[in-house]
């Protein structure tokens, strides 16, 4: 994720309201960690079930906006941590 351009090009391939989904279904009490060597965000088939608090319209919303404004700018804030 530290190099410009990497972490958008697996965000374009994978799509991004699953990006979305799998973010917000996250559910593991850990920081999250992108492995290097293999898929975060699961097949392509699979489906991400929404926990109640959470409906098709927030994602549709969140999804609509980082279509809009990109999400280099979140991913940035990242890149600064050693």
């Amino acid at each position: 994720m530290q190099e410009v351009g990497e972490i958008e090009a697996e965000i374009s391939e994978v799509g991004v309201e699953r990006v979305v989904r799998r973010i917000l279904t996250y559910r593991t009490p850990r920081p999250l960690i992108l492995p290097k060597d293999k898929s975060f965000w699961g097949p392509k088939d699979e489906t991400i079930p929404l926990p109640s608090w959470l409906t098709e319209e927030d994602v549709a919303y969140y999804v609509s906006k980082f279509q809009e404004k990109g999400y280099t700018g979140g991913v940035n804030y990242y890149r600064n941590f050693d």
